[in-house]
């Protein structure tokens, strides 16, 4: 065999074991007729299937809007990646990054994510508390809302349902999940042929890490939390802030534990005296997951 003909073979094969590892999945999230935004559906990348679903609730509600209430058991869990919420998504890692949106972008999507082979060694953002109107179902009106949703900032948006008239915006984004790994995500559609939403058609696949600086968050800000999980200190690392932030610490129930002030650099914070369980640490309108063991 010459050289040229093995460099085709061996090209071709690395391009089929490559493409093997990309999966094309359709998610149904609906009840009925409608998109479920009575529940969490938790999905795992390495099955490509929804794993289970946990119910949405509210607390300190006033009249029709309240603030969304973490799932204690599905956020201990370990077998799901990202969690649909209609078109509200979730992570279970270290956050997502925006790669490519339809609207920012003169390339085709479809060319981006296929040229993106490695994943971006910064940027990645952890979930964030949004504000805004987030069902917490359709019917009977008026709904439960959310005035303040745990989600993914990366991907808030990019499918919506309005009186005027649904919207989808596809995006690519990165996921960093929590073993290290990342994956890059093609969120094409929430629409099914009739206009019906609750249908999310996405393509992903694993990919290495590019080892190199990448991509930055636009306004310079890192936040990192470690160790993690804790048992009697915990560090919290804020750089790029251009005034002092503060650090809370609340519990499942949305009620803080702890606030105190913090400054750019290393912030050194006491949790031995924290009950083991789930927490979440914000500063400047950023969460990440505390395992407080």
């Amino acid at each position: 065999m010459n050289k040229k003909i093995f460099t085709l073979l061996f090209t071709a094969l690395l391009s089929f074991n490559m493409s093997s590892h990309a999966k094309n999945v359709l998610i149904d999230v609906n009840v009925g007729d409608y998109p479920d935004f009575a529940q969490w559906n938790y999905f795992s990348f390495t099955s490509g299937e929804i794993v289970g679903a946990g119910d949405f609730t509210l607390t300190d509600v006033q009249g029709n809007i309240g603030i969304e209430v973490p799932d204690a058991a599905w956020a201990a869990r370990t077998d799901w990646d990202i969690a649909f919420h209609g078109s509200d998504i979730r992570t279970n890692g270290a956050g997502a990054l925006l790669i490519a949106d339809k609207a920012s972008s003169s390339t085709s999507l479809d060319e981006i994510y296929a040229n993106l082979t490695q994943a971006p060694a910064n940027g990645y953002e952890a979930d964030k508390l949004l504000t805004g109107t987030f069902y917490q179902r359709l019917f009977p009106m008026p709904p439960v809302r959310a005035t303040q949703l745990l989600a993914c900032g990366a991907t808030n948006g990019w499918a919506a349902l309005g009186m005027s008239g649904n919207s989808v915006n596809p995006v690519v984004v990165v996921f960093k999940l929590a073993n290290g790994k990342y994956v890059k995500v093609y969120l094409k559609e929430f629409f099914d042929e009739e206009g019906k939403g609750g249908f999310i058609d996405m393509e992903y696949a694993e990919i290495p890490a590019s080892g190199n600086s990448g991509i930055t968050n636009p306004d310079g800000v890192k936040f990192s939390v470690y160790p993690n999980p804790a048992t009697t200190v915990l560090n919290v690392e804020l750089t790029g802030y251009t005034s002092d932030a503060e650090i809370t610490i609340y519990n499942l129930s949305g009620v803080v534990v702890k606030r105190i002030p913090a400054r750019t650099g290393v912030n050194t914070v006491s949790v031995n005296d924290l009950p083991g369980g789930i927490y979440f640490v914000k500063t400047n309108n950023q969460v990440q997951k505390l395992i407080k063991k």
